[in-house]
């Protein structure tokens, strides 16, 4: 009995360590290619206004400033940026 708790054991363990793994190259590869946020959901296009280098695209470091982890570190966003929620104020 001990030998087949100590097998099942090990199967759930390797179970765990292959969905964790799973989920973080899902994860991995959802954040390389969704590099805008304007992009359709099924087709992935998005206009050319809405290319990252002007006014109305996402910036270059659009995931930075729109998540609020700066706040972590006393900052608010960058200067000159001003259409992400993690940079409003209050």
């Amino acid at each position: 009995m001990f030998t087949l708790v100590c097998i099942f054991f090990c199967i759930v363990i390797f179970q765990i360590g292959t969905a964790n793994f799973a989920a973080q190259k899902a994860a991995s590869e959802l954040a390389y290619i969704w590099n805008n946020s304007h992009k359709d959901l099924e087709t992935g296009d998005f206009g050319k206004a809405n290319y990252t280098g002007l006014p109305a695209g996402d910036g270059l470091y659009w995931r930075i400033t729109d998540s609020g982890v700066l706040k972590i570190f006393g900052l608010n966003g960058f200067p000159g940026s001003s259409s992400h929620e993690g940079d409003k104020k209050g």
